[in-house]
């Protein structure tokens, strides 16, 4: 994996790992080289970056029904048609492989759509833990000011925050088991700018002075960068492609 754990204060020892390591096994890049491992490694992927297919859908003028029912049907081909898989892992990127894959996914299902009308044979996947997610997924496309954006954006987009997401998850959890997470609530908005962030307030409430507000954001922003890097690692084939990946999604907001 590529995050380490929290970056200690500087006057903690220091252990940098080599900077040729090979590239980490990774989800993806088990579905990628056909590994016995696949499948699950797959359908594991299909829980994470379903969100960004239902806002595609949604976007592109889907109703809600309709949305979730082409989002269902859609992994459901992924994980049952092995020869789908292997013809468009070459694509590299786990976000080129499945928006491709849904646009041609489209085409069949208009063409078939007499054949495979809402209901008739659908299969459910553990993509939501319940029918709740794919509300509270409505919930969230409907909160986003879409009116000048593509499907194809709104699908970058939402795949760019679902990583900011679990990004943040993840590092709360380090800061939590170390017993930072009031550190880790104060200073959260100074992960994209410190212009949310009241100095003063902070030191004051962890005990510090203010001078050490800086290098513990400085701090919580590496921690940050390596775990949004490690979940983009997910997704990717090559170490290359992840600072790649990292500076599109970021564009993907200007």
């Amino acid at each position: 994996m590529l995050a380490a754990p929290l970056e200690q204060d500087s006057s903690s020892p220091q252990t940098n790992p080599p900077a040729n390591l090979d590239f980490p096994q990774t989800r993806w890049s088990l579905v990628v080289s056909a590994s016995d491992e696949a499948e699950s490694a797959l359908e594991e992927l299909c829980a994470m970056y379903w969100r960004p297919v239902y806002n595609y859908l949604r976007r592109a003028g889907y109703n809600q029904q309709d949305s979730e029912d082409v989002t269902q049907s859609y992994f459901a081909r992924l994980l049952k048609q092995d020869s789908f898989i292997k013809a468009d892992a070459v694509n590299g990127r786990l976000r080129f492989y499945l928006l491709g894959g849904l646009k041609r996914h489209l085409a069949d299902f208009h063409r078939h759509k007499g054949a495979a009308k809402r209901g008739s044979n659908r299969e459910h996947l553990p993509l939501a833990g319940s029918e709740l997610d794919f509300e509270n997924a409505e919930h969230h496309y409907a909160a986003h000011p879409v009116d000048e954006l593509t499907p194809d954006r709104i699908f970058e987009q939402s795949w760019a925050l679902d990583l900011l997401a679990r990004a943040h998850k993840k590092i709360r959890a380090q800061y939590e088991a170390n017993g930072k997470t009031r550190e880790y609530e104060l200073l959260k908005p100074a992960i994209a700018t410190t212009s949310d962030i009241d100095a003063a307030k902070a030191a004051a409430e962890l005990g510090i002075g203010r001078d050490s507000i800086r290098v513990f954001v400085s701090r919580l922003r590496k921690n940050f960068r390596a775990a949004l890097k490690e979940e983009i690692s997910e997704t990717v084939t090559s170490r290359d492609e992840v600072d790649d990946e990292l500076t599109h999604l970021m564009n993907v907001f200007s």
